[in-house]
């Protein structure tokens, strides 16, 4: 093969698109199993995320894979979408963080909205601050409530 052509090759196999299969979390690098076709898998390529978020993602999950100098034996998973989990009908602007249980913060044009997909959504570590509270069903308080200012009861 000709210099060219092995250049060629090697700017080929730059980039791929394939599926995520199986995901190890448990080390200082995520590394995925990412099938390439039906006749590629990678076994371990490494997962390389924004600072400050972390997610698992699950499998059949859509990666765009690239290879350092075109060497399919140095894969790097550097963008992932799972188009049926995906939250759809945004306006431009706005931003969601979500998950595979639906769950949900969208960050909106007319405020932020949280989706604990019926699940608790708890606050540790520090306290709520917040201008006012409303709230429209039942409100659970276990300990004490302080009061500074004027409690209103409306009927």
């Amino acid at each position: 093969m000709s210099a060219p052509e092995r250049l060629w090759r090697r700017v080929w196999n730059m980039l791929a698109v394939g599926s995520i299969g199986t995901v190890d979390d448990s080390g200082t690098a995520q590394r995925a199993q990412v099938k390439l076709g039906y006749l590629e898998t990678i076994p371990a390529a490494s997962v390389v995320q924004q600072f400050g978020l972390a997610s698992v993602p699950p499998p059949g999950t859509d990666a765009v894979v690239i290879f350092l100098a075109g060497n399919r034996a140095s894969g790097v998973v550097v963008g992932t979408n799972n188009q049926s989990l995906r939250p759809t009908g945004q306006n431009p602007g706005e931003t969601t963080l979500f998950n595979a249980f639906s769950m949900s913060v969208a960050l909106t044009e007319d405020g932020i909205v949280i989706n604990g997909g019926g699940k608790p959504v708890t606050v540790t570590n520090g306290d709520l601050h917040a201008g006012n509270i409303v709230a429209a069903g039942t409100v659970a308080v276990t300990g004490e409530i302080t009061v500074n200012g004027t409690a209103l009861a409306v009927p």
